[in-house]
């Protein structure tokens, strides 16, 4: 029980209202997988913990994912921005929250039954790679309503060339119509972290997932070359996951909007 709390309740990032208007270096993410038929009861609890957090008036802020297709029973991510590895001393803790908003006892009792409620809470911090990450905006673009992820697991020792290639798909994805938003990643902290790579895609809707894929926008851009450089990129990986997740708005707490300082 004790392992299960501490992966769940975990310091959430602080953001600043001048940290929302550019991409973040880093991205904490939480994966927690939930009991079979739990579901609602961890909902509720991270909505209490939105409610605390409201309550007290923290400046921590977290988007919240349901993944909907390639992950198997009930799996939701949470996401959490931050630019430096200074930043995380100065983190609200979750117990910190629940207990100044409900009380010790009452706190207690919820973050219990939260715990209670997962099966297992992987921590993973990703660093932003903006050399292959292609047509972002500075502030970001609003956060979409569905994400495309692919994980790719590269080959030790072929980093620098799998980051090499992927700078050349950006070009790419840069002259393809409709200006896709394709924000690249870098596990630093987590099982295989320094050779295993994250590309997320958000849209609006589930529909928008019905244009050209990935690797036929690349193919179109490179014509001949591509076959070979396909290849290439299948001798780099030795694993790749792809999954889609629902931003989950009533499990997150925006940061609010940026204000400018003139």
């Amino acid at each position: 029980m004790k392992h299960r709390l501490i992966c769940l309740v975990a310091p959430f990032v602080l953001l600043s209202a001048q940290g929302a208007l550019a991409q973040a270096r880093y991205q904490q993410v939480y994966e927690n997988s939930v009991k079979p038929g739990q579901e609602l009861v961890y909902e509720n609890y991270v909505k209490k913990l939105v409610a605390a957090a409201d309550k007290v008036g923290a400046k921590t802020y977290w988007t919240s994912y349901s993944v909907s297709l390639g992950k198997p029973g009930s799996t939701y991510r949470v996401a959490l921005n931050f630019n430096s590895w200074a930043d995380r001393g100065a983190w609200s803790t979750i117990p910190a929250m629940m207990v100044k908003a409900y009380g010790q006892q009452e706190g207690e009792r919820l973050m219990k039954e939260g715990g209670n409620a997962l099966e297992r809470s992987v921590i993973e911090v990703w660093e932003h790679l903006p050399g292959s990450s292609a047509n972002q905006t500075n502030p970001p673009a609003p956060a979409g309503n569905f994400v495309r992820a692919q994980i790719v697991r590269v080959q030790p020792g072929m980093t620098s060339d799998y980051e090499a290639m992927t700078t050349k798909f950006k070009t790419a994805y840069e002259a393809a119509a409709g200006k896709p938003v394709v924000t690249r990643w870098v596990l630093r902290v987590g099982a295989n972290s320094g050779y295993t790579y994250r590309r997320v895609e958000q849209v609006s809707a589930m529909s928008d997932f019905d244009g050209p894929t990935g690797v036929q926008l690349l193919q179109k851009f490179f014509g001949a070359q591509w076959a070979a450089m396909f290849a290439e990129l299948n001798k780099m990986t030795t694993f790749r996951q792809e999954f889609i997740s629902t931003r989950r708005a009533d499990l997150s707490r925006a940061a609010p909007p940026a204000t400018s300082s003139r």
